[in-house]
């Protein structure tokens, strides 16, 4: 929702670090002009660096417009222009530093310990992947996509992981710091600053970190009323949009703690996060996430939302309730699309397993994606709180050292991802129902041989 209430100003210190790209791209110049026709300029487009677009005129001068200023079919242009840098820089970053994957020689079959366990929870599917070192070393999958029918599980179906989104949106984050695009501690009120007017000044200050840390005073969505709830799932407008008008909702709602003050886990807060990620480089969540980390990983059953089709029982159905009482959910039921970075992947397990994988320790191929510091960080309970940016820190004594860690759910269905540094083991599990006693009951069969 682009409103017109920033002027246009001139700045050659804010683009002077990024003319380097403009010669990279050599994009034409061209008539820019303001929504309300007060202003026409002929310039070459530089970069959109947050919300301030970066424009170089034909005797060198570089000047700054505010993105809610300009035209329509400026802003499709600027939109356009970005994606070829992305796509150009993506294309750079693959060539270089090709991804390496999983072995898969000699995997164990988990069906049977699997079984039994589905059986005692009453689980209508689930599924395990198994990582030691580089390779699979065992996997499973047993039971029904949906309860009473007769589609078999495979280790190739998709799952909803559900707040195993966030060690992945904490990621992405970090490697837009990495390359410059956004800072730890970039505020709210320099990402947003057109929405200030109509959130609450508690949250001004707010940081990606803070944020990502669930440090920012926002309220867990888990304690809203309906009718906010209610808000968010009937947004429109592209994904984008939808983000932006969530984050003035959720910014409207008191903060249930100071700023920095106590440990609140909150789902807003990842969504938060990458509605600013949005803003600083142009590209949808879900592009970046696609185009920056599940292709270089070769995720290829990675996406957003539910997994299964609506007309055939193609992917896992996820199930309310347990036991006599449990039922197949409707096909198209979860979270709000515009809540997907803290709580809407879905992939088949051994892609869940490949991302762990990634960050069992700094190394190729996690070291060609991240910089050390950034991983570091990703990973350090620096509050003393058990948890880093997006990953759950323990240390129970069957880890020998630190388990890093995550489970999610969106009601219907269950997962957890588990890295062990210590062991150099990564234990990837999903359900298509919620029950975290079986999730667990696996994995200490698996971490506790």
């Amino acid at each position: 929702m682009l409103k017109n209430i920033l002027l246009l100003c001139t700045s050659v210190a804010l683009c002077s670090p990024i003319v380097s790209i403009a010669q990279d791209a050599a994009f034409e110049s061209r008539t820019w002009t303001s929504a309300d026709g007060s202003f026409s300029v002929d310039a070459e487009f530089i970069e959109l660096k947050g919300r301030v677009l970066c424009l170089r005129k034909a005797n060198g001068e570089i000047i700054t417009v505010a993105l809610t200023k300009i035209s329509k079919s400026d802003l499709a242009y600027v939109q356009e222009r970005q994606s070829e840098l992305r796509k150009s820089q993506i294309k750079k970053d693959r060539s270089s530093t090709p991804m390496s994957l999983l072995r898969r020689a000699n995997v164990t079959s988990l069906n049977d310990m699997l079984e039994t366990v589905r059986r005692k929870h009453q689980i209508p599917g689930m599924a395990v992947a198994v990582v030691q070192g580089n390779q699979l070393v065992a996997a499973g999958a047993v039971g029904l996509r949906e309860l009473n029918s007769n589609a078999a599980v495979t280790l190739d179906d998709k799952f909803h992981h559900g707040s195993i989104s966030k060690p992945m949106t904490s990621m992405l984050i970090g490697m837009l710091v990495d390359r410059g695009k956004l800072r730890w501690d970039t505020s709210v009120s320099q990402a947003f600053p057109d929405l200030l007017e109509k959130i609450r000044p508690e949250y001004a200050d707010a940081t990606i970190e803070h944020l990502l840390l669930h440090r920012s005073g926002l309220p867990s969505d888990r304690s809203q009323s309906s009718e906010l709830n209610s808000a968010i799932s009937a947004l429109k407008g592209d994904i984008k949009d939808q983000r932006e008008q969530m984050v003035t909702i959720v910014l409207q709602q008191p903060p249930v703690a100071p700023l920095g003050g106590k440990y609140v886990y909150a789902n807003f807060g990842f969504c938060v996060a990458a509605a600013m990620a949005e803003a600083a480089t142009g590209e949808s969540w879900e592009d970046m996430m696609t185009e920056l980390i599940f292709q270089p990983l070769a995720m290829q059953s990675a996406g957003f939302g539910p997994p299964s089709s609506t007309t055939e029982i193609d992917q896992p159905r996820g199930h309310i309730g347990l036991g006599p009482e449990m039922k197949p959910a409707r096909a198209t039921a979860d979270n709000a699309p515009c809540m997907g970075p803290s709580s809407r992947v879905h992939c088949n397990v051994t892609d869940l397993a490949t991302f762990g994988h990634l960050h069992l320790r700094y190394r190729p191929p996690v070291s060609q994606l991240l910089s050390h510091a950034t991983f570091v960080r990703l990973h350090t309970d620096q509050l003393k709180h058990n948890y880093g940016l997006g990953w759950e820190i323990s240390s129970p004594d069957w880890a020998q050292g630190e388990l890093h860690s995550h489970t999610g759910t969106n009601g219907m269905y269950y997962s957890a991802l588990y890295v062990v540094p210590g062991r150099n083991l990564v234990v990837a599990i999903a359900l298509n129902a919620k029950s975290s006693d079986a999730c667990t009951e696996v994995r200490d069969l698996i971490l506790r041989r």
